[in-house]
């Protein structure tokens, strides 16, 4: 009897998971952010500093081509050896706005101020991401700094080519995501909670509905004496242990976000030669 009831238990927590998760993924594809580009963005590439072989230059490029496509912002990536806005030289803080505005200036020129996109300014001293218009919404705090981290490890083993897929994999990953800095709509919130509260009631009704048919069990046997045995068990721990590993990079500098004094876009970068 008691294995039935068991049983029957299983099956119902089992089908009250399928259910919430079946509403929950049907709330997210209704109720998410529109992810749909409303008009094709602009691409280019300006290897100045020769980073890029001619094949991996198109790659790149046709890749390019398609985060504007899906997303409607636009990209561009500059390389350059002639300014050299190296750390050292100028200091941290000083280094990061210099980059900033060079980078702004090459973003504005190309795509115009009021416009959506990326840009990855690769300097020999300083690399700077600018993020501008809607694509702040999406790639900023958490996100960026991810993102910057993960490019610092690339440049710095001389993989270029991976770090400027990381630049463009990374925005793609995050506006597929949906909406992730502060800079969120009302309406963006408050329609998943809604959608959210609906799934939990009806996941709470299915239950209960769930637990009303459940056959009463029958408790006689376990009130004859000496029917039932009771044991206890206790563990003790004598000795705990945990690790942590923290990865050095070899640039001697960390990455650094929320755009720069005077700026326009968000963004941020990473200094250092290599």
């Amino acid at each position: 009897m008691m294995n039935s009831i068991r049983k029957r238990l299983s099956d119902i927590s089992v089908l009250r998971v399928i259910c919430a998760c079946l509403f929950a993924a049907a709330a997210i594809m209704i109720y998410s952010p529109a992810c749909h580009a409303e008009e094709n963005g602009k691409v280019f590439i300006e290897d100045n500093w020769d980073l890029y072989t001619d094949d991996t230059y198109y790659y790149i490029l046709s890749e390019l081509q398609k985060a504007a496509d899906e997303t409607g912002w636009n990209f561009g990536i500059y390389t350059t050896e002639e300014f050299d806005y190296d750390p050292e030289r100028y200091g941290e803080n000083t280094a990061y706005t210099m980059a900033g505005r060079k980078a702004e200036e090459i973003y504005d020129n190309a795509f115009g101020r009021d416009s959506s996109g990326m840009l990855f300014f690769c300097d020999i001293g300083y690399r700077y991401v600018v993020v501008a218009g809607d694509a702040e919404n999406y790639i900023s705090g958490k996100r960026l700094n991810n993102m910057l981290s993960s490019m610092k490890d690339e440049f710095f083993d001389h993989d270029d080519r991976g770090c400027a897929m990381v630049f463009i994999h990374s925005t793609l990953d995050y506006y597929r995501k949906g909406p992730g800095s502060t800079d969120i709509t009302t309406m963006t919130v408050v329609i998943p909670l809604l959608a959210g509260l609906l799934i939990a009631a009806i996941a709470c009704a299915v239950a209960v509905h769930s637990y009303k048919s459940i056959p009463k069990p029958d408790t006689q046997p376990y009130l004859d004496p000496g029917s039932l045995d009771i044991y206890h068990r206790e563990n003790n721990l004598v000795h705990t242990s945990s690790y942590t590993y923290t990865r050095e990079s070899s640039s001697g500098g960390g990455t650094h976000s929320g755009g720069f004094s005077g700026g326009h876009h968000g963004g941020g970068g990473f200094g250092g030669h290599r």
